[in-house]
């Protein structure tokens, strides 16, 4: 039927039905009538319940993870500074006031010569860039994400909508 493993149980009674109409040929070969079957709702482990929320959790942030990682620094800041630890958080505290102020002028440095600012402050060191993806490589990851039952529908299009965009074709 090609029913993902999520979807199952809101389709259970087209599930019963081939099941039923395929075991009852089978059945039919030992002199037994199929008069009912009922197949019951199932769940998935914890377990693979917690790594999928996790999945779907990781695909939703990968879009704006560099403004989630600034939020969470910034966050921090307000933490550590809530902490006293004696001369050690003193001294902390301004550690990170001088380490913020550097980092925000490296950044808006960066900002006005077109560098994207890196979530540390520092100066993006020249990497070799890696090859772009091609949108036929992009959507078959996508679909693979898909059909293995990571993404749902909802999260499938909207990738679907943000790589057919970036390919100057939405």
């Amino acid at each position: 039927m090609k029913i993902g493993v999520l979807d199952v149980n809101a389709q259970i009674g087209e599930v019963a039905d081939a099941v039923k109409q395929k075991l009852t040929a089978e059945f039919l070969t030992y002199g037994v009538s199929l008069a009912k079957l009922i197949v019951e709702p199932f769940t998935l482990p914890e377990e693979v319940e917690a790594m999928m929320d996790k999945r779907t959790s990781v695909g939703m942030m990968a879009p704006v993870m560099g403004a989630y990682t600034q939020m969470q620094v910034a966050d921090s800041i307000h933490i550590a500074a809530a902490n006293e630890g004696g001369v050690a958080g003193l001294g902390m505290g301004a550690g990170l006031g001088f380490g913020m102020g550097g980092m925000m002028a490296g950044q808006m440095a960066q900002a006005s010569m077109g560098q994207q600012p890196m979530p540390g402050g520092g100066t993006p060191a020249a990497a070799p860039a890696a090859p772009a993806k091609s949108l036929k490589e992009e959507l078959t990851e996508l679909k693979d994400l898909f059909d293995s039952q990571l993404l749902s529908q909802a999260e499938f299009d909207a990738q679907r909508a943000n790589i057919m965009k970036k390919h100057g074709m939405g």
